[in-house]
């Protein structure tokens, strides 16, 4: 850590070094505070926080014959509030983006009524992705820090992984939930830091790499109505991935 200068490596470290090595510099060297908006990540927040109340209302054998869309809507409604915007400075007070307050409160409820409508389309495919695709998770935003040992020498690197999973599946496979207002590249997504990082720390918590990775991108600023709001990506990997993963680490450490 003395040598580094840094404690820790975390996934968005890693894509912010190899997108820009100066900007890993300033902000996550020397920890510079840059202005950046959390408007995206309070939103993002509210809706996984609501999708997690759908799978706290499944029953083991009745699924979701008893729940309501009503409660997992009161979740989000209840997290995105102006009042968690109005920490954001950068995002809710910028007077060149919103110089009156009824632009700023047309914003927010824009964003609050899209949210809802992702919830809604999520609500309405529940069935099909435990069917389909095995979704069921049973938990949440699971914090992890680990030494990253290499799989060949058995040494660790430097300094620990630390990161945080958005689910569990039941399986042990890995969930990961986004908003996005694009599509996800099927290609690109497979390769990101952030899907190897996971992958990578389960296999060395467990020794056992997840049986697979799956992606639910939840689509923003689209119609309520498109049946493209939400995007499933499942991958599955192997020790060559996490071996030429932690190769990428190494480098990037070095």
């Amino acid at each position: 850590m003395s040598k580094l200068g840094i404690n820790r490596i975390t996934p968005s470290m890693l894509t912010e070094y190899e997108s820009c090595p100066k900007l890993f510099y300033y902000r996550s060297f020397l920890g510079l505070k840059l202005p950046q908006t959390q408007v995206h990540f309070v939103f993002g927040n509210a809706v996984h926080l609501a999708i997690g109340n759908i799978y706290e209302q499944m029953d083991e054998h009745d699924l979701w014959k008893h729940a309501e869309i009503r409660i997992a809507k009161e979740q989000f409604i209840k997290t995105f509030t102006l009042e968690a915007l109005d920490k954001d400075e950068l995002a809710f007070n910028d007077e060149l983006k919103y110089p009156t307050e009824e632009e700023r409160i047309k914003k927010f409820e824009e964003m609050r009524d899209d949210g809802l409508a992702i919830i809604k389309s999520y609500w309405d495919i529940k069935e099909d992705l435990l069917a389909t695709h095995d979704i069921n998770p049973v938990a949440f935003e699971i914090p992890v820090k680990i030494p990253i040992k290499h799989p060949e020498t058995g040494e660790d690197l430097e300094i620990p992984m630390s990161c945080r999973i958005d689910a569990l599946n039941y399986d042990g496979s890995i969930i990961e939930m986004k908003t996005s207002k694009a599509k996800y590249d099927e290609v690109e997504t497979r390769n990101l830091p952030q899907a190897l990082s996971y992958v990578t720390v389960r296999y060395l918590q467990t020794g056992k790499i997840p049986p697979w990775l799956t992606y639910i991108v939840m689509r923003k600023g689209m119609s309520a109505k498109s049946k493209e709001r939400i995007q499933v990506l499942k991958y599955t990997y192997e020790e060559a991935d996490i071996l030429a993963f932690v190769a990428r680490i190494e480098s990037i450490l070095e």
